[in-house]
């Protein structure tokens, strides 16, 4: 019987979950076509398959599902401005065992898109 020892703490794991989700979803709002139509109603979908770097830098970010056209956002962009970010968070929760996932996917969750202290 095999026990791995995942240290990461969950209030660490949720702390970075909302700082992604919060940098995402002011993102989408700030690119919503307004003159169009469009308006931020909570029902957003992006999932996406990444790697994570040592820096936090985001790298090979594949789109799996999103409906961000319903905004007027493409899902391209959104993929570009993640790649200018860097999250070391991810990297400290998901990679810092022995154990190294090959992929993260990241859900967007609106619920946790709130601004971290």
């Amino acid at each position: 019987m095999f026990a791995y020892n995942f240290s990461y703490s969950q209030t660490l794991e949720l702390e970075c979950l909302k700082e992604i989700n919060y940098s995402i979803k002011q993102h989408i709002i700030s690119n919503i076509d307004s003159k169009k139509g469009f308006k931020y109603d909570s029902s957003a979908v992006f999932i996406i398959q990444l790697e994570v770097l040592n820096d936090g830098s985001l790298k090979s970010i594949v789109v799996k599902k999103d409906n961000l056209c319903k905004y007027g956002v493409k899902a391209k962009n959104v993929v570009k401005y993640l790649k200018r970010q860097k999250f070391p968070c991810m990297y400290k929760v998901y990679y810092s065992e022995t154990i190294k996932p090959s992929k993260v996917y990241f859900v967007f969750n609106d619920k946790l898109s709130v601004k971290s202290n």
